[in-house]
């Protein structure tokens, strides 16, 4: 009986070790999405890349952090939204310096 309490105790520790680890993957792999947009989106706020191209580009990475969104817990989405939030805020910051160096050409 206590082998069997040990090895139990064991399963559940290494259960919540294995899903603290998907959480975080998770996590990492909506951020990592949304990072990869806005590369896209600084490329195309800059000129460097079409209309066309930077939402191509953009919506592929998109798509993937939508599909990983969704599958978040209302903590990590939290999280996440903070995170896009900021990234969203820089993004705004980047148009506006960009306009006006465009309006003193």
């Amino acid at each position: 009986m206590g082998c069997n309490a040990n090895k139990t105790k064991s399963l559940s520790t290494d259960t919540v070790a294995v899903d603290t680890i998907k959480k975080i993957s998770m996590v990492d792999s909506a951020k990592l999405m949304l990072d990869s947009s806005d590369f896209y989106m600084r490329k195309g706020v800059k000129k460097e890349m079409s209309v066309e191209a930077t939402r191509t580009k953009v919506g592929i990475f998109m798509d993937k952090f939508f599909n990983i969104y969704g599958q978040l817990s209302p903590a990590d989405t939290a999280e996440v939204y903070e995170y896009r939030l900021k990234s969203l805020n820089e993004l705004i910051d980047l148009q506006v310096e960009q306009t006006k160096k465009e309006s003193n050409r």
